[in-house]
């Protein structure tokens, strides 16, 4: 936890820091063993992971509650990134090789936001391949810069760009879906309505003649 601490400068944020780090620890472990299937690894992907969550903590304890879901999501894609990270550095030393499919797979923990649209457009970036979901989630759900997710992701702030570039246009076309479908359920909604009050009508008319 030294290690955390001096990168924290204030008291506040050094009992919040400790606060986040017990209530996810057991979380960030299993995310990162799922990935590196070795305990070691593991702790060795919390700790580069808890760094980068040190370096941007003012960001999170000021925009979120510790424990709410966007803080959880936030939590699962650093810890992942990290471990992901650690895999292929240490590639040919590992007993077990994960599939590109396997890496791609995700354990974000999501409970539903309080608005439907945030909801069905949540669910449509969740769908997305990892590397531009992350960088979406991180963005718009998060509220982070640019800049800030290529540091907490470890890659360059170019490749951030282009991810959300793409990560935009594949999630215009999933929205863009989402919303025809949603206008058809509308219209067979309004119809089956429609039909219902027909129906009603015509018996009040046989009831007066």
């Amino acid at each position: 936890m030294l290690l955390f601490f001096s990168i924290l400068e204030e008291p506040d944020e050094k009992s919040q820091f400790t606060r986040l780090y017990n209530y996810y620890h057991k979380l960030a472990f299993w995310a990162a063993n799922r990935i590196l299937k070795d305990n070691y690894l593991a702790e060795d992907a919390l700790q580069e992971a808890f760094i980068r969550i040190a370096k941007n903590f003012s960001k999170i304890s000021v925009k979120n509650s510790l424990e709410c879901s966007k803080t959880k999501n936030f939590i699962v894609i650093i810890v992942e990134r990290a471990a992901i990270d650690i895999y292929r550095k240490r590639k040919k030393y590992m007993a077990n090789e994960i599939s590109a499919e396997e890496l791609e797979k995700t354990a974000y923990i999501m409970e539903d936001l309080e608005d439907e649209e945030e909801n069905r457009i949540f669910r449509a970036i969740r769908s997305l391949p990892k590397k531009y979901s992350e960088v979406l989630l991180l963005r718009y759900v998060n509220g982070f810069t640019n800049s800030e997710i290529a540091g907490l992701l470890n890659m360059k702030e170019s490749t951030v760009r282009t991810n959300l570039m793409r990560g935009r246009k594949r999630l215009e076309v999933i929205i863009d879906k989402i919303l025809a479908q949603s206008r058809e359920l509308k219209v067979e909604k309004e119809a089956a309505a429609t039909k219902e009050e027909e129906k009603g009508d015509a018996g009040e008319w046989k009831k007066n003649i």
